[in-house]
């Protein structure tokens, strides 16, 4: 509530090292992975007492997204579908294999934007079923870490390639890449809002690097998923 000091309210121990969180409502939902894996469901309506209330041992991911009633998870190979409507009680109900090694994934309406490390690729599923389906694969540059879409274009940051790249994915089936540029770095993850894209560095001083992207047609208002 005050930026210029932020400070901790409350913590949690997990069960092993957490690689990726996504919050929705009174929820948030972490994977682990490393010395044991889990899907974890944590009640964070008291934030200065959350409370995990529901798991699935063996559901350990790089990265975790939430969209309406399902969780989204990749593993070393493979995209999974949880249903979260019991949170409690969470099911893994469908799965899909995808690019060697995925890193990061992004929900948007019925599509997850999958990137993975090893085959350097943007891969793109249709999650409208309750078992995803892959409707299209690109080449990225070397080592994608991280997806982000927004409006009609996904961003892809790279590391070892030290490169930001621009998809555009208004029609999933096949994206095509529309600009690039270099971050002069590793970049472990990217966000967009608004006119710019927010890069972290885990080179270059561990630094936080803001690009302006205000030349692409950019979304004036981001409004979530709504279900």
């Amino acid at each position: 509530s005050n930026p210029s000091s932020p400070t901790t309210t409350a913590s949690i121990s997990a069960p092993a090292k957490i690689y990726s969180v996504s919050v929705s409502g009174r929820y948030a939902y972490a994977v682990t992975s490393n010395n044991g894996s889990h899907f974890l469901v944590i009640d964070i309506s008291n934030p200065s007492s959350p409370s995990i209330v529901g798991s699935i041992s063996g559901a350990g991911a790089e990265s975790v997204f939430v969209s309406g009633r399902y969780a989204y998870i990749v593993t070393s190979t493979v995209i999974k579908t949880i249903d979260i409507s019991n949170p409690s009680s969470p099911i893994v109900i469908g799965s899909a294999t995808t690019g060697t090694t995925p890193k990061d994934l992004y929900v948007s309406g019925r599509y997850a934007y999958v990137v993975s490390r090893d085959s350097s690729s943007l891969n793109i599923f249709d999650i409208s079923t309750s078992s995803p389906a892959l409707v299209a694969s690109t080449t990225t540059a070397l080592s994608p870490h991280s997806v982000f879409v927004s409006g009609r274009y996904a961003y892809v940051a790279g590391y070892d390639s030290a490169i930001l790249q621009v998809f555009d994915v208004s029609n999933p089936s096949s994206p095509l890449l529309v600009g690039s540029v270099g971050t002069g770095g590793n970049s472990n993850d990217v966000v967009v809002s608004g006119r710019y894209a927010y890069l972290a560095h885990y080179s270059s001083g561990n630094s936080l690097r803001i690009f302006d992207i205000s030349g692409l047609e950019t979304t004036s208002a981001i409004v979530h998923s709504l279900e």
